[in-house]
């Protein structure tokens, strides 16, 4: 069998004899991209590191990550670390970690903030079990149950129910073993 042909972009006019040696940037072949940072260094950054012998482009320097040269954030000015704080920085804000629960309801149960509002003021403002009225937990957020087998949302819990319902693995005899042990006074 015949190995495919790979396209390897237009031939250069110029030099015919690099076809498919493109610059991984730009349009031009790599003996035009260095003959033109040969004759003009002040053609940008990314000709300049070309004719000083590197492979491409490293980035600007970052001030405060100095060893992580050439390791950009894709298209953007800032290294990795520098945009990873800056992301890390705006979840520790409320409005950062309301954003964040908000995609992640929708991206689990498919359920919008404006559903999820619904939701729980069709149950009073309160958890579906306790009527606790203070959801309690890490954040003081609402957690949307949901069925695990289906994965269909069932209602809007406390913090304490819903770590409760996890641990019973939403099986209902087994809550109803703990109901008549507690009832019975336990040992």
């Amino acid at each position: 069998m015949e190995a495919a042909i790979k396209y390897q972009g237009k031939i250069c006019r110029k030099h015919p004899e690099a076809a498919g040696a493109r610059y991984r940037i730009g349009h031009s072949c790599v003996p035009c991209v260095k003959l033109r940072a040969k004759q003009d260094p002040a053609s940008g950054p990314r000709y300049a590191a070309i004719a000083a012998g590197r492979a491409h482009y490293q980035g600007k320097m970052c001030a405060k990550h100095p060893d992580l040269r050439g390791k950009r954030y894709v298209r953007s000015a800032t290294c990795i670390q520098c945009a990873t704080d800056r992301v890390s920085d705006y979840r520790k804000t409320p409005q950062g970690r309301a954003n964040v629960i908000n995609n992640s309801r929708r991206r689990k149960y498919g359920v919008t903030p404006e559903q999820f509002t619904r939701l729980f003021e069709a149950q009073g403002s309160q958890c579906a079990i306790c009527l606790a009225t203070n959801a309690g937990g890490r954040d003081n957020t609402w957690n949307l149950d949901h069925n695990h087998t289906t994965g269909k949302p069932r209602g809007v819990l406390c913090a304490r129910c819903n770590v409760g319902l996890g641990c019973f693995d939403d099986d209902a005899a087994r809550l109803e073993q703990a109901v008549d042990y507690l009832k019975a006074g336990g040992v």
